[in-house]
């Protein structure tokens, strides 16, 4: 069979992405060792717009279409399902990823009339059962035992229990022929003499954290999963030699949760001499970065550690269930910097029944550290979550439309600040951000690093 990838068309989205997605690739490498023809457009520099994607559409006519997605991206995804059943009326349509996931799966196929599955948690063993079903006898086939699968039945709509078993060596290595990271503009890093690419990379499934406004433990699951030290070196090997890939991003949720394995990848790349650096952009665990593991850290090439802080307010980091207190975070920023490492830093604004003045305790916490880089955005009630129960209370609301939800102007606030005075004050902090000096130095270095290459 023709499979068909995707994530909603850019032009529908308020933030488009800039990366290969990882999302997809691990899904494209299950369609392809079953032996499918697999396509994807997540987008890379393709222009698309709608008409380019019906004249695609028409021209590649394939059999199934997988739209993955975020509940931020819930517009777009539903209008890029209706022009796939426009034009593929036969076809057979999925979604999945974040938002499917997390959502009550009668809303879900309610929300989404035109799919005709949804797959929820690690999609992997389910896209492969549910093709071979499709391969087997069509819509006839046995469902239930597709691990994740959201379907109609006779008219009651069905789901099965996501799994999360797998160990992750048996997803395989992404199929990088299909998402090289040259074709992604943000992702060059060189110069037009010494080019080199950024790739995205998970080492690790899982989180057993309990932040009460996240959803990564219903997509992953909660124990945390490594994959084996040599199926992970045999990606970057991969990505260094045959793409040109001279910095990694580490994409998991808890690259920091296990200092044992921190302490082996570090050495392994130190032992094999690759000339590669790496950032990790989120963290949510502390206590394996301390005086041996960070010294080691930047040898083997790490130039920066996210922290997801969210917020400095003790009684709202009680709240959204954020474990690790303050005096322990600005112990671990210091010592962190000290070893040359960046500490970029992630807050969040508008926690349920939050003040002015524990967002300011916030913002004064985020400007008096020595962070690599600041980040604000707003508390969002994700679908099964403590803040959309919150929400649905607060406001005595059955349910939200997240195709036309918009947080920055919605008509119902979580925190004691109205959503369009909250989004003022996030629209000067990200000024306050983008003006600060080291922050414009780093944007034009990129930025003409990345035209240079595109020459």
């Amino acid at each position: 069979m023709k499979i068909l990838l995707m994530v909603p068309l850019p032009s529908l989205l308020r933030e488009p992405p800039g990366f290969p997605d990882l999302g997809i690739a691990y899904l494209a490498r299950v369609v392809l060792d079953r032996g499918h023809d697999v396509r994807v457009l997540d987008w890379a520099n393709t222009g698309m717009d709608v008409p380019k994607l019906r004249t695609y559409l028409r021209e590649e006519r394939p059999e199934v279409v997988g739209i993955k997605f975020f509940t931020k991206d819930m517009h777009g995804a539903l209008a890029t399902a209706r022009v796939v059943r426009e034009e593929l009326p036969d076809a057979k349509l999925l979604v999945g990823g974040p938002h499917p996931s997390a959502e009550e799966p009668r809303t879900l196929l309610e929300d989404f009339p035109l799919a005709d599955f949804a797959i929820r948690g690690e999609g992997e063993a389910g896209l492969g059962l549910l093709l071979d079903r499709f391969g087997e006898n069509g819509a006839a086939a046995p469902l239930a035992d597709v691990p994740g699968l959201v379907y109609r039945d006779n008219g009651t709509i069905r789901h099965n229990a996501p799994s999360f078993a797998g160990v992750p060596d048996s997803f395989g290595i992404p199929p990088w022929e299909l998402f090289e990271p040259k074709r992604y503009r943000f992702c060059y890093v060189g110069t037009k003499g010494n080019p080199g690419f950024m790739a995205p990379i998970v080492v690790s499934r899982g989180c057993p954290a309990h932040c009460n406004f996240c959803t990564a433990a219903m997509s992953n699951g909660s124990p945390v999963r490594h994959r084996s030290l040599d199926h992970v070196m045999a990606e970057i090997e991969l990505l260094h030699g045959r793409y040109g890939v001279r910095q990694l991003m580490i994409t998991d949720a808890n690259f920091t949760y296990d200092r044992g394995f921190i302490v082996s990848l570090c050495e392994e790349i130190l032992r094999r001499g690759i000339d590669i650096s790496f950032n990790c952009p989120t963290g949510t665990r502390l206590s394996a970065l301390d005086k041996e593991t960070l010294p080691l850290l930047k040898r083997a090439g790490c130039h920066f550690i996210g922290l997801g802080i969210e917020s400095a307010s003790p009684r709202i980091r009680k709240a959204i269930k954020k474990g690790v207190d303050l005096m322990e975070i600005r112990e671990k920023v210091n010592l962190i910097n000290k070893h040359g490492i960046g500490v970029p830093a992630y807050f969040m604004l508008g926690f349920p029944d939050e003040s002015r003045e524990e967002m300011d305790d916030t913002i004064g916490f985020a400007f008096s550290e020595r962070f690599f880089y600041r980040a604000f955005e707003a508390a969002y009630p994700l679908p099964g979550t403590e803040l959309y129960g919150y929400l649905k209370s607060k406001f005595s609301v059955e349910r939200v439309d997240w195709g036309a939800f918009d947080i920055y102007a919605s008509q119902f606030p979580l925190s004691r600040l109205e959503s369009a005075e909250l989004t003022k004050l996030l629209r000067r902090l990200r000024l306050r951000v983008r003006l600060n000096p080291a922050h414009l130095l780093s944007a034009v270095k990129r930025r003409v690093a990345a035209y240079t290459l595109m020459d």
